[in-house]
């Protein structure tokens, strides 16, 4: 996969650019999910409960993210998030339109450290043919 800039403004997307602020946006969540957990006013968190996660069969916690019906790239979707108990995602399965059940289930690996902001830079499938990985990642604290 190569990589491109693409420059606009977020809040005068026209459709040239709808392409690039979906990538965009499904990027920022692979790679800033627990971010999302705060910034997303309009998605609804649930109470965490203790449940088997499905890739890998820990007992973790799990709150569930879900989106409204209405508006946005991923309307009525869900998102079950596992995590353990130092709060890191180990998991999460996505639920298109909030269906019992998941379309795609992910481990989140390799968590790495950038001034005390620990991201996971892998993300993969059981079935070993797929990961999305980041690479050459930096951050800039100012």
């Amino acid at each position: 996969m190569g990589s491109a800039v693409v420059s606009y403004n977020r809040y005068k997307v026209d459709s040239t650019h709808m392409g690039a602020d979906r990538a965009f946006t499904n990027d920022k969540y692979w790679f800033l999910v627990p971010f999302q957990l705060v910034w997303d006013k309009t998605a609804s968190i649930s109470e965490p409960v203790k449940k088997e996660s499905p890739l890998g069969k820990e007992n973790l916690a799990m709150i569930t993210i879900t989106y409204p019906t209405e508006g946005g790239y991923t309307p009525g979707d869900a998102y079950d998030i596992f995590y353990d108990e130092k709060f890191l995602i180990k998991e999460w399965s996505y639920r298109p339109k909030n269906f019992d059940i998941p379309y795609m289930s992910t481990r989140f690996e390799n968590y790495q450290d950038f001034g005390g902001i620990k991201i996971a830079i892998n993300h993969k499938k059981d079935d070993g043919k797929w990961n999305l990985n980041f690479t050459d990642v930096s951050i800039t604290l100012e």
